[in-house]
């Protein structure tokens, strides 16, 4: 995605939101095939107590503010306009978004916002 991007500064208007998701992460890991994590005696750390993942959840919470933006326990944002814009950008449709770590450019987050008041 990076090759065919160009960065630019600009003008980025996008609505307040916060959004949630909860995700029982055991029904996704099996059905992409990673069972045996589940079962019986999957993990040896001790002989005599054989443990076992017996459910595996997962909770995001994505707000976007004035102020940046918080994803779960982390902050990330910030965007310096003082060049002058040279684009506008206004999210006034539904639109995807995503949260990158900059130094791996993995992406942490990903969704999409379509609640307009």
């Amino acid at each position: 995605m990076d090759s065919v991007m160009d960065v630019e500064k600009g003008e980025i208007e996008i609505p307040k939101f916060k959004t949630s998701s909860k995700i029982k992460a055991k029904d996704v890991l099996q059905s992409m095939g990673l069972e045996s994590a589940f079962e019986e005696g999957a993990f040896r750390v001790f002989a005599e107590h054989p443990a076992q993942l017996t459910e595996l959840r997962q909770n995001a919470v994505i707000e976007v503010s004035e102020s940046g933006t918080k994803a779960a326990a982390i902050t990330v944002g910030g965007i310096d306009l003082r060049s002058g814009p040279l684009y506008d950008f206004i999210a006034d449709r539904p639109f995807m978004y995503l949260i990158r770590r900059m130094s791996t450019k993995e992406i942490i987050f990903i969704g999409h916002f379509s609640h307009f008041k």
